[in-house]
């Protein structure tokens, strides 16, 4: 499960939509809204594209997809 809140507010602090992000990393907006929104799950690779598009820390990482990397 996703901290949709919190990585809402990480991508508009970093200046970014929610169109921009799913673009930028290569996943249909649909989709990616779906994944944001806990109607499917992201996969390791798309944590991984995040953490890198958003300059995430390891502790933002496991704050926000703590339950996806089970």
């Amino acid at each position: 499960m996703t901290d949709s809140n919190l990585l809402k507010s990480i991508i508009a602090y970093k200046g970014m939509t929610l169109k921009e992000c799913a673009e930028a990393i290569g996943m249909p907006v649909s989709t990616f809204s779906s994944k944001v929104n806990n109607n499917t799950e992201f996969k390791p690779s798309e944590i991984s594209a995040l953490q890198t598009l958003l300059e995430l820390d390891a502790k933002e990482i496991q704050r926000i997809f703590i339950y996806s990397l089970k």
